[in-house]
């Protein structure tokens, strides 16, 4: 049976810790990481395609890729006002790296994949709670990423699978909905329900 919902996330920022970027230069850190979901119904998700461009016409942006950078603040007020009227769910997490202990987060990915944790973790309530008004397929949620360089998606679903087993109280994903063997990694050019 099929997943009942989808969850496309993207972030916003860098994980690195230090030598922030100064405002107008070129170079260092940003003082934000921000990861993001979009939930969707499995069954809406071709209609992706169609929101996209429907944003990318109304914001008067040419091309077939969306990309909130690129977008001055006319365009994203549009691409908000569209995206409020469709049947999606936006989440996110932020991090204020600056206030973040430099010898915290050491390896590679460590800061992002906590913050996932926290996105993963608000993704499952959301499909647990919704699951009731989607009736259709088996309840879960597949989990899609914008490839970024240097992530291991198979280690992420080891974390994922190590935090399932460990059954800490601090963790409060609710792992019925999350499929993680479902977990994968597009690029973003590539599927627009990303560029949402």
């Amino acid at each position: 049976m099929t997943h009942s919902f989808l969850a496309f996330i993207d972030e916003s920022g860098d994980d690195g810790l230090g030598k922030y970027r100064e405002p107008g230069k070129n170079g260092g850190a940003s003082h934000w990481l921000v990861l993001s979901a979009c939930i969707i119904r499995k069954s809406n998700s071709l209609e992706a395609v169609g929101w996209r461009n429907e944003i990318l016409r109304k914001a008067q942006k040419g091309g077939k890729e969306l990309h909130f950078v690129n977008l001055n603040h006319g365009q994203r007020v549009v691409a908000a006002q569209c995206l409020s009227e469709k049947p999606v769910r936006i989440t996110s997490v932020l991090a204020a790296k600056k206030h973040i202990h430099g010898g915290l987060y050491t390896d590679k990915n460590q800061l992002y994949f906590y913050m996932a944790r926290y996105l993963v973790e608000r993704i499952s309530w959301l499909c647990r709670d919704m699951r009731p008004r989607v009736p259709e397929g088996n309840g879960q949620v597949g989990i899609v990423f914008s490839r970024r360089g240097g992530m291991s998606y198979s280690d992420f679903k080891n974390y994922l699978l190590k935090l399932k087993d460990n059954q800490n109280s601090n963790v409060r994903i609710h792992w019925p909905v999350i499929d993680i063997d479902a977990v994968e990694a597009q690029d973003h050019s590539r599927m627009a329900a990303l560029q949402l």
